[in-house]
């Protein structure tokens, strides 16, 4: 697969109970890739743009309703450089930008 523009890779990366079934705190991890071979943008810039929007996205989310879940988020670090992923081969890096942010989830 090519990858030929910036994108976002949003995750779980821990959990714990508020106590009970209903409230919950995940730490969500937002990453902002790009390709080093971009020839439209900066690839750094266009991954820091990604991962930036990302907290400013988190950090808006205050006592949000969706169905029957209430969510809040606080951006807890980032945005910040992470270490390129060159599984794909030296010569095709993908440049990495995280932001991670905790919610707290409250199931009605």
């Amino acid at each position: 697969m090519s990858i030929t523009g910036p994108f976002a890779q949003c995750r779980m990366v821990g959990n714990y109970s508020l106590g009970g079934n209903v409230a919950y705190r995940p730490l969500v991890q937002v990453d902002g890739w790009a390709p080093e071979s971009m020839t439209t943008a900066d690839p750094t810039l266009a991954a820091w743009n990604v991962a930036a929007h990302a907290a400013r996205v988190l950090a808006a989310a205050a006592n949000v309703r969706w169905q029957s879940i209430d969510y809040s988020a606080r951006v807890v670090d980032g945005p910040m450089e992470g270490a390129p992923d060159t599984s794909r081969g030296l010569a095709s890096p993908l440049l990495r930008v995280l932001v991670r942010a905790e919610l707290t989830v409250h199931n009605q």
